[in-house]
């Protein structure tokens, strides 16, 4: 049964938004190709896609994540449960609608989990589409250092030390700063890095280290109940604050 006209519209429009920014998406496998369902939203939480394509599909195989196109790679990184064999039926779902993309699947921390394509075959559309959509040209000139790389490699040398020293500590405010310098890292790491979202993230962790209260020399007049309860308080506020930034930053650079 082939796919309808309705969906693969849908389908091609939902791509061409994803070479542009990140999507949430929920999708669950069909018995076929032609029956997967690819639920794709701009605001929507992707555990709410999920549970929306698992309930318009066909089996109880399904998961959700965010998805991006980076020119002939269709990048789901998976929040959920990844089903068993997710990029080659991904791969053949986008074939049975007329578009040939390689299928890369990653974990929540975008490191890849598998992925399904042959590179000669998908090239010839993929690369082309990558050229018009982003307005880069050949030409044979060289690529342009990005120029958040050098800020990244800034934060690298004064941050991942002192990051690496805490990770044994088991504060919750430490562990919130462990949590965006591992996304820091994803993001620089990833192919192509995305070091606009290394920065942001960084700089998030340098501000709050630069917050934080030192603690009081042995000497010291011991701290009032009243004030440690007060800056208790505040704190647990800022790591609400950090923890709502860190979801935001997995949306927008996931």
């Amino acid at each position: 049964m082939p796919i309808g006209a309705e969906k693969i519209d849908t389908l091609k429009a939902d791509i061409a938004v994803a070479r542009k920014r990140p999507l949430a998406f929920g999708l669950c496998l069909g018995k076929s190709p032609e029956t997967t369902v690819l639920i794709n939203h701009k605001t929507k939480e992707p555990e709410a896609l999920g549970r929306q394509a698992k309930k318009e599909g066909e089996t109880s195989k399904f998961t959700f994540g965010t998805m991006e196109v980076d020119g002939k790679n269709l990048n789901l990184s998976c929040h959920g449960d990844v089903p068993t064999g997710l990029a080659r039926k991904a791969k053949d779902m986008l074939k049975a609608a007329g578009m040939k993309l390689k299928v890369r699947i990653l974990d929540a921390e975008g490191n890849l989990f598998e992925e399904d394509g042959d590179d000669e075959e998908e090239g010839e559309e993929g690369e082309g589409e990558a050229v018009a959509d982003t307005g880069e040209t050949g030409g044979g000139e060289a690529p342009q250092e990005d120029p958040d790389k050098p800020k990244w490699e800034e934060f690298l040398v004064n941050l991942g030390p002192r990051i690496e020293g805490m990770r044994d500590a088991r504060t919750p405010e430490v562990k919130k700063l462990v949590a965006y310098w591992a996304f820091a890292l994803s993001k620089a790491q990833a192919n192509p890095p995305d070091y606009a979202a290394a920065v942001k993230s960084a700089a998030t962790v340098a501000k709050s280290l630069e917050a934080a209260p030192q603690a009081p020399a042995p000497d010291e007049t011991p701290v009032d109940a009243r004030d440690e309860a007060r800056a208790l308080r505040l704190r647990s506020r800022e790591l609400d604050r950090l923890e709502a930034e860190l979801r935001l930053l997995n949306l927008a650079y996931a």
